[in-house]
């Protein structure tokens, strides 16, 4: 197959052309009819379709010469905008007055206020004025809220900073305000004692509330609801098994590195804690013990279920201990009747 641009040469078929067809040019010369090569100009191009034709004017009725592909019916812009007058209606873009205002059947009329502020009449649609507004602009709500219509504000007061002794505007609930700006707040609190330093709950708060907030603390950290809660954990007393000899055997165990950063005792400046899985302090046993550093420990205060999990699967892994699913031990002695103990 020979190339249509006229140079003569056979187009080479490759393997490829059964899936895309064979080209009808070779690559880089389908641009030597664009750019007009000798010999190729005009009706001796291969794509000759016969040039621009004559088209008359449909405004002016003049003559002028156009390529066909462009379908063009006005010899000019000035003659293409001339011909559109007086085709379109005047009311395009804009409304029927037969069905504006009064005359329309969804008709509903405005509801006329008094602006707080300049004391003017203004009014607003039945829509808006659901909503109760009080002003008739933005401007007379700005100088209504910050206080400066007519030198008298009608919902704050103005007061004196205790630092810089300005005068400054407060609205009403910001009442309790004492300082003109963010830098006379910041230097009310240089060398200022807190009322709480030193002082127990019970002294600052009372023991009635006291009461209530340990007790939400404590809730938060057993992960239950407060209405669920029964007593303070932290004050319960550890099993005679909870001796020091049975957490050097839980060290030794984890090697002597706590079990979540892998922190040594020597990195630890002490030694390790002994951290009881399901926080309960009578279930001293291996299974339910881990070490942890001084860092990790507090940690665990918090989400609780999610640590009890976490460390039951660690052990699991790497001293194959056994769990149920409810997260209880599977201890490895059997009492008389019982082939396992769950606790």
């Amino acid at each position: 197959m020979l190339c249509k641009c006229g140079c003569g040469q056979e187009i080479e078929w490759k393997s490829f052309h059964k899936y895309y067809g064979t080209p009808e040019y070779i690559h880089g010369h389908s641009g030597v009819l664009r750019k007009g090569a000798k010999g190729l100009k005009g009706e001796d191009n291969p794509s000759w379709t016969g040039g621009k034709i004559k088209i008359i004017c449909d405004f002016c009725n003049s003559i002028f010469f156009d390529w066909k592909s462009q379908n063009k019916k006005y010899c000019s812009l000035e003659c293409r905008n001339e011909s559109y007058v007086g085709k379109f209606s005047p009311l395009k873009g804009k409304k029927n007055p037969k069905l504006a205002g009064e005359n329309n059947p969804n008709w509903k009329p405005k509801i006329k206020l008094v602006c707080e502020q300049c004391e003017n009449n203004f009014e607003v649609c039945l829509s808006y004025a659901k909503l109760n507004p009080k002003f008739c602009c933005y401007e007379c709500k700005v100088i209504y809220q910050t206080g400066k219509h007519l030198g008298k504000p009608r919902n704050g007061i103005h007061k004196h900073c205790l630092i810089c002794n300005k005068e400054f505007y407060v609205c009403k609930s910001s009442i309790r305000i004492n300082h003109c700006s963010r830098i006379c707040a910041h230097k009310s609190l240089i060398g200022r004692i807190p009322d709480n330093k030193g002082k127990s709950f019970d002294e600052y708060y009372g023991e009635e509330k006291s009461f209530l907030l340990r007790k939400q603390i404590s809730a938060t950290l057993q992960g239950i609801n407060i209405n669920k809660w029964t007593r303070f954990t932290g004050f319960d007393p550890y099993t005679l098994d909870f001796n020091e000899q049975f957490k050097e055997n839980v060290r030794e165990r984890d090697d002597r590195c706590c079990v979540l950063c892998i922190k040594t005792e020597e990195e630890n400046d002490k030694k390790l804690d002994i951290h009881h899985i399901d926080y309960n302090k009578l279930n001293s046993f291996v299974q339910n013990c881990v070490s942890l550093c001084k860092n990790c420990h507090p940690k665990t205060l918090i989400n609780r279920k999610q640590w009890k999990l976490f460390f039951q699967s660690l052990l699991k892994e790497r001293y194959n201990y056994e769990y149920t699913e409810d997260q209880k031990m599977i201890l490895d002695f059997q009492l008389e009747g019982e082939k396992n103990v769950h606790i």
